[in-house]
């Protein structure tokens, strides 16, 4: 149990910010030394060791006389002004008196999105002041992203190891199932990613049961639809460890505000496939426009390299739709379904400050109430909780359940890790500015 809006633990422990002084009167302005490529990499090295120390990394940088472009992930900070406002700081105190214009680049998953650009002088006028939250955001500048920094020279750190992993328990929970009613399980999921190069990676994910006994051995669906959900639990077949997904997957942003991803190999439990999408999102419209198509076939049973006959053309159209009212966001899919029929999801969720986000969700397809069967219609509800609201340290981690009927063929999509909008959906105008009173902190 436990207060969505009272975290349970202090929020205050970690490292300050670094300081922020003005720069004095008669401070050199002279820009010669930036003609010297080594000056560069000399204060590129040091901002990164420092940035490091923040769970933020440095992709690319370009100072200039009077400019700085650099592209960051943040790895660790839950709210993305934060970690705007701590590399804004180490700037203001690393880089030559004539720096005036910062440019920095929020990526996330390989993909450059925005580009908030921060005047020096501002920060200097504005820090440790009362209105200095609000100051810093009538100040800074939002911009879609450029995909790279197309001047030379360009600065770049030494690669950093390609091979990620971790271990985290998952909590599918499923109501009304025909067979046992409410049936919570607790799975624990081991995932793996290795970096090709930026926005091309390969990554795996398998899971075994800690908790639950969804395990079984013969189908009981009566559907007369193909049965691309309804046969789920036969994919939990009593082996120890179950293979999620095996995909590669390649990201990438052809023009600013918009986006595009390549995903192929075992998508889900159930599926394998290609799946290709394109997302036009700019930073300062509430509205984002996205399109999926995938081609999908269904895995067996017991082999997981193996499948079986019956594949689908698969795919949606999809308006995205931030609100304004208390960070509700509205999204609509129409297109056609896993089971071959066509139709529309509707999806509300609202978002809190703090990262907890509530969505529910509801699909109607061609297919009738009566061959639909169990619930008539497809729905479901999910709730994401931000790790940092019960840790005392900074983390981007979140714990997300799904509370789900049971498993029906109708309205059913595919499982894909990763879509578009919800790699981009926090760098947005509006949730920066939902977010901005931490820039400072």
């Amino acid at each position: 149990t436990g207060n969505p809006f009272k975290p349970l633990v202090a929020q205050d422990l970690g490292t300050g910010p670094a300081p922020l002084s003005a720069r004095a009167a008669d401070a050199p302005m002279g820009t010669i030394w930036a003609d010297n490529p080594s000056n560069q990499d000399k204060l590129m090295a040091g901002i990164s060791q420092v940035l490091a120390s923040e769970g933020i990394t440095i992709e690319q940088a370009r100072i200039t006389g009077t400019e700085i472009d650099i592209y960051i992930e943040n790895t660790r900070i839950p709210r993305e002004p934060k970690a705007i406002g701590r590399v804004a700081r180490v700037l203001a105190l690393a880089l030559p008196p004539s720096v005036e214009t910062f440019r920095i680049t929020m990526v996330n998953d390989g993909l450059a999105v925005t580009t908030a650009e921060i005047k020096r002088s501002d920060l200097e006028a504005q820090v440790d002041r009362p209105d200095a939250g609000m100051k810093s955001w009538q100040t800074t500048r939002l911009l879609d992203a450029k995909a790279s920094i197309a001047d030379q020279p360009v600065w770049r750190p030494e690669p950093a190891p390609r091979l990620s992993w971790s271990f985290a328990p998952t909590i599918p929970l499923t109501i009304l199932d025909q067979d046992d009613g409410f049936r919570p399980d607790i799975l624990l999921k081991g995932r793996a990613s290795y970096q090709i190069t930026r926005g091309l990676s390969l990554s795996g994910e398998a899971s075994r049961f800690l908790i639950g006994t969804e395990q079984k051995t013969v189908s009981t669906s009566t559907s007369t639809l193909p049965r691309v959900r309804s046969d789920s639990d036969l994919f939990f077949s009593g082996r120890d460890i179950e293979i999620d997904r095996i995909t590669a997957e390649w990201v990438f942003s052809p023009a600013p505000a918009l986006y595009g991803r390549v995903s192929g190999g075992m998508l889900e439990r159930m599926f394998t496939g290609v799946s290709t999408e394109v997302l036009w999102a700019p930073v300062n419209q509430p509205l984002a426009l996205g399109a999926e198509v995938n081609y999908a076939r269904l895995r067996d049973f017991d082999d997981p390299f193996a499948l079986q006959d019956y594949d689908v053309v698969s795919g949606h159209g999809s308006v995205y739709w931030d609100t304004g009212f208390k960070g509700i966001e509205a999204q609509v899919d129409v297109g056609r379904y896993l089971a071959g029929d066509w139709g529309a999801t509707l999806s509300l969720s609202r978002r809190f400050q703090n990262g907890w986000n509530v969505r529910g969700f509801m699909t109607r397809t061609d297919v009738s109430f009566n061959e639909f069967g169990e619930g008539s219609f497809a729905k479901g509800f999910e709730v994401t909780i931000p790790l940092r609201w019960a840790l005392p340290f900074e983390t981007k981690s979140a714990a997300r359940i799904n509370l789900l009927p049971s498993e029906s063929d109708g309205g059913a999509r595919l499982d894909i890790e990763g879509r578009l909008y919800e790699r981009i959906r926090d760098l947005d105008r509006r949730s920066l500015e939902d977010g901005w009173s931490a820039f400072w902190q």
